[in-house]
């Protein structure tokens, strides 16, 4: 089943509309592809009380864009309302802001100061050449946090994925689950958390090494863009899943790479 889009509120001064309306354009291709369903006061239905229709919306997006300009700031609804609710949400981590500067504007100090801001090096999307250009910077960041909050598809077993245990030599006992695939499925609380917290401890490149020599199919892990805390959540997900080679030799190639202690 392909996995649900993921919400995505807009905030923004009516004043900049036009700029709104542009960054919706270069936002088809992503609603098309099914990976985001945007949301903005224009959807409000008439005769609905469209404070209660922007709260809920707000508190239900796992993505939120704040169109930045003077308008934006002078606004209290935006700056004093919509704003400080979506930093709440970020800070809780329900939510993803993401600032997209429209115009020139005064906004060192402001909430999301602190946040990576678009487009590329904070340059006002009307200085760029084209809005257009602007636009597509700021689109590919969006679709780089799409790819990390979005869960990884399911990969079915067509029964090709996982082969049979080799059959024992002669006079030798057959060998358990455990010892054939190498997975430690008696791994403790302690020890399964003793391994998070190792391999996300680990320098990115020698992260990125033990990724590659695992070498799990496309979509199992995120992206090296992605928190390497959400990267390591799936490597072990995937590693102990029927698909994956086992904790306990992830923490053997873990030693191997980092010369830390094991864990089992």
């Amino acid at each position: 089943m392909p996995s649900q889009p993921l919400s995505l509120f807009i905030s923004y001064s009516h004043r900049d509309e036009a700029l709104k309306q542009e960054l919706e354009d270069h936002l088809a291709l992503l609603k098309r592809q099914n990976k985001i369903r945007p949301w903005q006061d224009r959807q409000i239905e008439a005769g609905t009380d469209w404070n209660e229709q922007i709260r809920d919306a707000l508190d239900a997006a796992d993505i939120i864009l704040l169109l930045v300009s003077p308008r934006f700031m002078n606004s209290e609804f935006c700056y004093g309302k919509e704003m400080q609710r979506a930093m709440q949400r970020h800070h809780n981590g329900d939510a993803r802001v993401i600032p997209i500067i429209l115009t020139p504007t005064d906004w060192k100090g402001a909430p999301f100061d602190t946040l990576q801001v678009l487009p590329k090096d904070g340059k006002p999307v009307v200085d760029w050449p084209s809005h257009d250009a602007a636009f597509v910077d700021v689109v590919k960041g969006i679709r780089r946090a799409v790819e990390t909050l979005s869960p990884a598809p399911e990969v079915k077993d067509d029964g090709w994925a996982t082969p049979p245990p080799p059959k024992p030599s002669p006079g030798e006992s057959s060998p358990g689950v455990a010892q054939t695939t190498g997975r430690n499925t008696n791994m403790e609380p302690a020890q399964r958390l003793q391994l998070f917290t190792a391999l996300s401890s680990l320098p990115g490149p020698q992260f990125s090494q033990l990724v590659f020599t695992l070498n799990p199919p496309p979509g199992n892990v995120p992206p090296d863009s992605a928190p390497q805390a959400n990267r390591v959540a799936a490597l072990l997900q995937w590693a102990d899943s029927p698909m994956g080679p086992g904790l306990a030799t992830l923490d053997s190639l873990l030693t191997e790479i980092s010369g830390g202690p094991r864990t089992t």
